[in-house]
């Protein structure tokens, strides 16, 4: 039996390895903050991360981030080296 912090997204950084990418959605904006759905994150609790950095992130508007997936490693509650899934 593991615990969810074995398997959790942030599960390598106990052992000093750089933490698994996972594929996420932006559910929907909500001011400031994009709420993003995972695996470890449904969408009755999102992890919600500033949405301008998101956007930044991934080359698109805030406007346009609703609805988009991509791909990053999700350390905490921020997202790092977020990529637009094509």
């Amino acid at each position: 039996m593991t615990d969810d912090w074995e398997t959790g997204p942030d599960a390598a950084n106990a052992i000093g390895e750089p933490p698994a990418r996972v594929e996420a959605r932006v559910l929907l904006l909500y001011g400031a903050q994009a709420e993003i759905v995972t695996a470890h994150h449904p969408t009755t609790d999102p992890l919600r991360v500033p949405a301008a950095e998101l956007a930044l992130q991934l080359g698109v508007p805030v406007t346009e981030l609703a609805g988009r997936r991509f791909t990053a490693a999700i350390v905490d509650d921020h997202v790092i080296e977020a990529e637009l899934i094509r």
